[in-house]
This record gives structure tokens, C-alpha cells and sequence, in this order.
């Protein structure tokens, strides 16, 4: 008998969501993680450049923690594009296109953020510099490992269709 202990009622039709629905549920989640962690980051980093950092000290971690806000927007903009991929919104060639602007752009701040940040003369925020360096880049590196994992999906995804 339906609705017992041993046997669960049946969802009907209308209690299922559909996929996109649930794609969308789950996207409006993990903007609301990033947002969080994005705040979180701003608190941290405020707390981190009010202390007794020399200017120049200062400005190499404020610069970092700009850095750090874009590696952010690139992790959203990842996890957004697969999302709509895997939704059937974005089309292989432009879930591709769109991976391969997050990669360059990745890269550009690689060496014009990350790089660019010199710690060999800093003093006072010498350690927190190389460490949020250390930090970003290891971020960097998870983000090319899943846009490499991103662009095999969508080739096999080509291949299947």
C-alpha cells in the first residue's frame, strides 16, 4: 500500500521540478555562498591591511586583495557558465568560448596581479604578502585544473552529440 511505512507515496509529475529548475535553485545557492565568502574576504582583508603594516606593506596587500576579489569572479563565472552548459542554455561553442575568456583572463592576472607584486623589499606585511601570494596562485591552479576538466566535458558532450 502506497504511503505506508514501506512503501513512500509516488511524486507526482508536478511535485518533481524540473532540471532547470533545479540547475537554478542550485545556482542561486552558490551565489549566495559566494556572496557570503566574498563579504568575508572584505572583512578579512580590511582587518588584515588596519594593522600596523608600513604603506608600502599595505599596498602590496591591498593590491592582492584586489587580485584575490577577480580570482573570485573567475571561480563564479566557471561555475555560472557550466551551469548554463549543463542546463542546455549555453551551447558547446559558447560554453567554450566562455571558458577559454576565463582562462585568459586568469592568466593576465597571473602576470599582471599576482606577479607584479614584489615582496623582496616589504618589511611589516612581508609575510602576509607572500603568503596571500602563495594562496592566489594555488587558487589559480585549481582554476586551471577544472577549466581543463570543463573543456573535456564539453568535447565529449560534442563527440555525443
Amino acid at each position: 500500500q502506497r504511503g505506508s511505512q514501506f512503501f513512500p507515496p509516488t511524486p507526482h509529475c508536478s511535485d518533481v521540478p524540473p532540471p532547470q529548475a533545479l540547475a537554478q535553485q542550485r545556482h542561486r545557492q552558490l551565489q549566495q555562498q559566494q556572496q557570503q565568502q566574498q563579504q568575508q574576504i572584505v572583512t578579512d582583508a580590511a582587518k588584515r591591511t588596519v594593522s600596523i603594516y608600513s604603506l608600502p606593506s599595505r599596498e602590496a596587500v591591498q593590491a592582492l586583495h584586489r587580485v584575490e576579489l577577480e580570482v573570485q569572479d573567475l571561480e563564479e563565472t566557471l561555475v555560472d557558465v557550466m551551469m548554463q552548459f549543463d542546463g542546455r542554455s549555453l551551447t558547446p561553442g559558447q560554453a567554450r568560448t566562455a571558458l577559454s575568456n576565463v582562462e585568459a583572463r586568469a592568466q593576465k592576472l597571473e602576470v599582471e596581479g599576482i606577479d607584479n607584486v614584489y615582496t623582496g623589499e616589504l618589511n611589516s606585511g612581508k609575510a602576509q604578502a607572500k603568503s596571500d601570494k602563495k594562496d592566489l596562485l594555488k587558487r589559480l591552479e585549481d582554476l586551471y585544473s577544472v577549466l581543463e576538466k570543463s573543456f573535456r566535458e564539453i568535447k565529449v558532450a560534442e563527440t555525443a552529440a
